[in-house]
């Protein structure tokens, strides 16, 4: 049935997770070509034409990533929520030459004034759905940069106010302890690779360039930036992409 849509409204959708059902949906929003299997006929190769519309109350809606292109997203207000003369007033509106007026009014649209439509909108309900989706060692970081909960090298965690004004240095076996309990509360698998600092601290250094291995008093350390610095750096790359 999508061999003739142009557009696609799918409401009360969300993405389940599966990466064989990403690769379907982003197909469809972005390749010209794609097959079709009629009934009783051999599949075939047709050209696509399709502009999506997804509507959803879940949190976690697209698998959108740091550097995806495809979604736009949009928080909509619930200024209206069950406000049911509000939306008979649009019902009876589009009753009685609604429909026209709105086709007149997108015929009229010059769309050389408008966003590129390629160029996605970097709105706040875009990045929480990157947000939903990324890595878990950034996810990981992230946490400590919003409890300010860093481990101080004594077996304790920083203040905020202390990680606030100085940078930090602790040991490396204090933040891998750290990243696989964040895996363990949230139901991740521990692999072999998870239990190596430096493979955590790699990935983390994408979002935080300040990051430098160290040695002190006989231990591996990282030496991390003031809390406000990182979490700034952390901002800027996640909005960059």
């Amino acid at each position: 049935h999508l061999a003739t849509a142009c557009f696609v409204f799918a409401d009360e959708s969300f993405w389940a997770g599966s990466k064989a059902e990403e690769g379907v949906l982003k197909g469809l929003i972005t390749e010209n070509r794609g097959g079709a299997e009629f009934k009783g006929r051999d599949a075939v190769q047709i050209d696509r034409h399709i502009s999506m519309l997804i509507s959803s109350n879940e949190d976690w809606v697209i698998p959108a990533t740091i550097d995806d292109r495809r979604f736009t997203v949009f928080d909509v207000s619930k200024a209206h929520q069950q406000d049911k003369p509000y939306f008979a007033a649009i019902v009876q509106q589009m009753k009685n030459g609604g429909n026209e007026a709105l086709l007149g009014y997108l015929l009229g649209l010059d769309l050389k004034t408008l966003p590129d439509p390629r160029t996605p909108l970097r709105t706040e309900a875009l990045t929480r759905q990157v947000m939903e989706g990324l890595a878990a060692e950034y996810t990981w970081w992230k946490g400590l940069l919003d409890e300010a909960a860093l481990p101080d090298g004594t077996g304790k965690h920083r203040s905020e106010r202390d990680w606030a004004e100085e940078p930090s240095s602790p040991s490396s076996a204090e933040l891998l302890e750290s990243y696989v309990e964040f895996l363990r509360i949230n139901g991740n698998r521990v692999r072999p690779r998870n239990r190596n600092h430096r493979n955590v601290m790699a990935v983390v250094r994408e979002c935080c360039t300040a990051l430098v291995p160290t040695k002190s008093r006989g231990a591996r350390r990282w030496s991390i930036p003031p809390l406000s610095d990182a979490r700034r750096e952390f901002d800027q790359w996640l909005r960059s992409k």
